[in-house]
């Protein structure tokens, strides 16, 4: 299994982590664009590389796209690449503030065959809720709640 993780390089040809230009990128609405290119480069990958499940993250604005499952089924089909080793997962944060959406999004992802995750979990204000409403193949608990699970 594998996890997507977006970088982008700078003039000196330094890795700038997305945490850095995710903030702009979403003032000025490119996150459905680098979703989108990001699912890309990931089809790329499992296209060349055998692999059971890559994980890949989805912003917003992709889980309010309605052309998103349409495009995505183009792209797999073009890229030859079985749905099953597309996991695609929304923060809990994201999954709470769109429910509908997401529930719909899911729902047709896995209709698709493709898994569906949720990041992030145990630390929004609803997490019960999420867990009860979503369908999710994998669910990915918050780091800071494993931090001093031991003691």
């Amino acid at each position: 299994m594998f996890d997507t993780l977006v970088r982008m390089i700078d003039a000196q040809g330094d890795e700038v982590p997305a945490s850095e230009f995710f903030p702009a990128a979403s003032r000025n609405r490119l996150l459905r664009a680098i979703d989108r290119w990001v699912i890309g480069a990931s089809l790329s990958y499992c296209a060349k590389t055998p692999l059971d499940c890559v994980f890949i993250k989805l912003s917003s604005e992709s889980i309010i796209d309605k052309t998103l499952v349409t495009w995505l089924t183009k792209a797999v089909a073009s890229a030859n690449v079985a749905p099953g080793q597309l996991c695609f997962e929304v923060t809990e944060e994201n999954a709470t503030q769109y429910l509908t959406q997401t529930l719909a999004l899911a729902g047709e992802l896995q209709a698709q065959g493709h898994l569906f995750a949720i990041e992030h979990f145990g630390v929004g204000r609803d997490s019960g809720r999420v867990l009860a409403k979503l369908p999710m193949r994998y669910l990915k608990i918050d780091g800071s709640l494993m931090q001093g699970l031991t003691t």
